[in-house]
């Protein structure tokens, strides 16, 4: 989140005139920087750019404009996903949307802002029941022209000084409450994408989706993915001093740097190439994932529903591979990506969605082969099962659709002097085995595949179906990437950390890449802020899609220069 913050920053010293001097900044001047009478230094920055800020500001006035509707206030406050972004700093002030008003209070609006844990977004009763503070915000009727229960469509900005509003590095602000009289605007995203919301699709288009927590009186938790808060604040963040400072954006402008020269390295290697990928959900994407065109039998994958073209802004290049195809100039093969989709296969769907099938189908229909193959799957597998599936006393001889699992994460755990590879390979000859003797034979054109009799776990699917893009497509460059962090269950209770255990001793045995998600830059610790799900924190928005991206970029680097 800082790192966003830092590039901003960065750009505002360049761009603006930045006014320093001892003692007190003037209240007249929202934005620049100071040097304390304590020698440490303010930086006064606004949440949103101010270009787009702009922007909505003319939007909202438009009545023509249908991107924006009223936040429903019985159901607030409400908080940002990407709350750490107004975190670790004082709110000098805020310009709030306002769609309409109630009845004032002697001439004097309230609406209301609280601070509240941001580290613990994923218990949102007690984060927004019990809030840290409460700042009743009063807002004259006479000097913002604002009549009772009126039609606004408007911005105001209110300066918050006075209301000394502090916010820690684990402490946000959560908007709104029942029963303010200023009702504010939201932005729906889902509608990015007609001709009579252009303030939905510069919003996305300049800054993603901020998608918002809520905690409703019937006593369920909420994530609002198709609709966005547009509420901007002017953050006053103090550093140590302006030496200080100045080191900071030095080291980012640096790592920014760096970071744009792997990209052009991994560009200078791949561009030209062709991309095909496997997974579930998270990598699914309307018109590319089930698309004919691409490969005749992928028509009936189903795609996740913030990735269809009513959701917000998702082009391809949105998602991980279509950004690193985009930005690698590389030509998309075929993204065999299915909703809910298992390794294993589900028997609701016939088991049409297991990977071993559908590793047959990587290839387009011109039969052209992909250079490079990407793997995310599995988080479907380990988070339908039971939390005794890796336990030492799970009796793992029995089938049931709801566990199909094999033993292999224990042999890895109780390998003593035999190596990663050594215990794979063991395991891997009695998975081939039983494939054969249930008629599977690799290379035949249309195989024989039965799950639960050609395998009886989804590592052994999983196994399977590595080894036969590894034999198929000339001699592909593979990478399997581990699942990424959630607030799921699973993650909870030890199964997510076991299954990346099983995939990370996969690479190794096969000789293939590996992205470790695990060592990325979603974690357990903020991986809320990147997804849509409010308690899973399972599917990546558009700025986790980025940080997944960033990884791979940076892992693909890193192999071309071992």
């Amino acid at each position: 989140m800082k790192k966003a913050l830092l590039i901003f920053l960065s750009l505002l010293m360049i761009l603006s005139t930045v006014f320093v001097s001892c003692g007190p900044k003037d209240p007249g001047d929202d934005l620049g920087a100071v040097v304390n009478e304590d020698g440490t230094y303010s930086v006064f920055s606004p949440y949103l750019p101010t270009a787009l800020s702009d922007s909505l500001k003319t939007m909202l006035a438009d009545s023509n404009d249908s991107s924006f509707e009223t936040a429903t206030m019985k159901n607030a406050p409400f908080v940002m996903v990407d709350n750490l972004q107004i975190s670790d700093c004082k709110i000098s002030s805020i310009s709030i949307p306002i769609y309409s008003t109630l009845e004032p209070e002697d001439g004097v609006f309230t609406f209301t802002l609280s601070v509240v844990r941001a580290d613990t977004l994923n218990n949102l009763k007690e984060t927004l029941d019990l809030p840290l503070k409460k700042y009743p915000i009063s807002i004259d009727a006479d000097k913002f022209e604002l009549e009772e229960n009126q039609i606004v469509r408007k911005y105001i900005k209110v300066d918050l000084k006075e209301y000394d509003i502090k916010l820690t590095n684990t402490q946000t602000l959560a908007f709104g409450a029942p029963d303010d009289t200023i009702i504010p605007a939201i932005i729906r995203t889902d509608k990015a994408k007609t001709d009579q919301t252009p303030a939905a699709k510069r919003f996305i288009d300049d800054w993603g989706v901020v998608s918002y927590y809520y905690f409703s009186g019937s006593g369920n938790a909420f994530s609002v993915a198709h609709s966005s808060l547009c509420y901007d604040v002017v953050m006053e963040h103090i550093y140590e001093s302006q030496e200080a400072y100045e080191a900071l954006i030095a080291a980012q402008n640096q790592a920014d740097a760096d970071y744009q020269a792997k990209l052009a390295a991994v560009k200078a290697a791949y561009e030209g190439k062709s991309i095909s990928m496997m997974g579930d959900s998270i990598s699914t994407c309307e018109g590319v994932t089930n698309g004919t065109s691409y490969n005749s039998t992928i028509g009936s994958n189903a795609v996740y529903g913030q990735h269809k073209p009513t959701a917000p802004a998702y082009h391809y290049s949105k998602i991980y591979w279509g950004k690193l195809a985009t930005e690698t100039g590389m030509q998309l093969n075929v993204m065999n990506a299915w909703s809910g989709g298992r390794v294993y296969g589900r028997e609701d769907l016939s088991y049409a969605d297991n990977m071993l099938k559908r590793s047959y189908h990587l290839a387009n229909n011109d039969g052209l082969n992909p250079n490079l193959i990407l793997l995310y799957y599995a988080i479907n597998d380990i988070n339908n099962s039971p939390s005794s599936i890796y336990s030492a006393g799970h009796n793992l001889s029995s089938f049931s659709y709801t566990d199909p699992t094999s033993n292999l994460y224990q042999q890895l755990q109780n390998k003593g002097t035999q190596t990663t590879t050594e215990v794979v390979a063991a395991w891997f000859t009695e998975v081939q085995a039983k494939a054969a003797a249930a008629g599977y034979v690799r290379t035949d054109e249309n195989p024989v595949i039965t799950p639960g009799v050609t395998y009886t776990s989804w590592e052994a699917a999983y196994a399977l179906s590595l080894y036969n893009i590894l034999h198929s497509y000339n001699n592909p460059e593979v990478y399997i990437m581990t699942l990424v962090e959630t607030n799921h269950s699973s993650a909870a209770d030890g199964k997510l950390d076991r299954a990346n255990t099983i995939l990370r001793a996969f690479a190794e045995y096969f000789g293939t890449g590996l992205i470790d998600q695990q060592k990325g830059y979603v974690t357990k610790k903020n991986c809320h802020l990147y997804t849509y799900d409010t308690d899973s924190s399972l599917h990546p928005n558009i700025k986790g899609h980025a940080l997944i991206e960033k990884l791979i970029v940076e892992t693909l680097y890193n192999d071309l220069n071992k």
